[in-house]
């Protein structure tokens, strides 16, 4: 019971989102890639990370959607978008022809990604949800993560600066 009478203590200022969104190759095609970190001892359970494209669109007959919006396909270490979130994650997009980011160029400025993960406070059970975006301006091309997998930052509190640093191709 003290956990259903528990508030929520700002759970999702605790959940942090890269600063910026990267595209890279990895076996041979394009991918949008994009850090969350996790800075409370207390872990997410059941986590689920999605995205959206968000852009301006019009269908055939000409219906202009300035907000339409597309799914885009995720995975995090090799899971397809629900993961067990215990430290620092990379979520990737991988940009085949079925990608709704297919044909972009670092050219293109008339569209955002929006991101999200949900998942279980492990302690109490509460939902929490945390949201970023990527303006194209935030995107950066042919540069990736570093990798983090050092003692320093799985096994210790996490360090965030570290755990978001980027490298150029």
């Amino acid at each position: 019971i003290p956990a259903k009478l528990t508030k929520p203590k700002r759970r999702a200022q605790n959940l942090i989102f890269s600063r910026n969104a990267v595209i890279f190759q990895r076996d041979g095609s394009p991918c949008l890639a994009f850090r969350i970190a996790d800075t409370r001892r207390s872990h997410i359970i059941d986590a689920k990370v999605r995205a959206l494209l968000i852009k301006k669109w019009a269908s055939s007959e000409g219906e202009k959607l300035p907000f339409y919006q597309q799914e885009l396909p995720l995975t995090a270490d090799g899971c397809d978008g629900r993961l067990m979130f215990i430290w620092p994650t990379l979520i990737v997009h991988k940009i085949d022809e079925k990608s709704p980011l297919h044909g972009l160029s670092n050219a293109d400025k008339d569209f955002e990604v929006v991101v999200m993960i949900e998942g279980a406070v492990e302690s109490t059970g509460l939902a929490t949800q945390a949201k970023s975006s990527y303006l194209p301006s935030e995107i950066l091309w042919n540069h990736r993560f570093e990798s983090i997998m050092t003692q320093s930052c799985v096994s210790e509190r996490i360090k965030v600066r570290k755990c978001f640093k980027l490298k150029e191709n």
